[in-house]
């Protein structure tokens, strides 16, 4: 691993996981939550309006984990955290690390998404890619032909003999060292030539 100053924003804690997994310090917010697919192409088509809002608790009686709305919109369903408190003091501390320099982002279709989040997911000027149990022609996209039968992926993860690894066949750490330069289909074509 070449690149560790990265800031990887994602719709769920997968990239809480992969910064964990490579040892490397939370430089997001986004660590330990949840943002539905539509809102999390919001936040990040205007990311400086909505890391300067103020969290909101919003949490309604009874609910299972704290949630959160940002900027009177975005709602942050903080399922790792016991408190609204707690997951407010770690929004803070890791939106203070953000990295605009070396961004990647990271979405599924795990959960429902329509095309059009997609499209924008894929507009976004940052390095992505998209993980989907769907064929999709675009260089950002990664197909997940294990879960074509389900028509969306499962859980991004797998437990391998070293730990959790990501995305079963998808080569995490040479996307991030590429820091941009190479697509999701570059990496991928790069790997089926080895």
């Amino acid at each position: 691993m070449t690149n560790h100053d990265f800031t990887i924003f994602s719709e769920n804690c997968v990239g809480g996981l992969i910064s964990h997994d490579l040892g490397e310090e939370y430089r997001s917010p986004t660590v330990n939550l949840r943002i539905p697919a539509n809102l999390f192409v919001e936040f990040m088509e205007n990311i400086d309006y909505y890391l300067d809002a103020e969290l909101e608790d919003v949490t309604p009686e009874g609910s299972r984990y704290p949630i959160a709305r940002l900027g009177g919109r975005v709602a942050l369903l903080l399922t790792r955290y016991d408190t609204f408190q707690e997951a407010k003091d770690a929004w803070e501390r890791r939106k203070a690390r953000v990295n605009f320099d070396n961004v990647f982002l990271i979405m599924s279709d795990y959960f429902e998404v329509n095309p059009d989040v997609i499209s924008r997911f894929l507009a976004l000027p940052y390095p992505k890619v998209f993980f989907s149990g769907k064929p999709i022609d675009h260089p950002d996209v990664f197909f997940m032909k294990r879960f074509e039968k389900d028509n969306k992926v499962g859980f991004l993860y797998r437990i391998g003999p070293d730990g959790l690894r990501l995305c079963w066949d998808f080569d995490i750490v040479r996307w991030l060292n590429a820091r941009g330069k190479l697509s999701v289909r570059d990496i991928v074509s790069q790997k089926q030539q080895l």
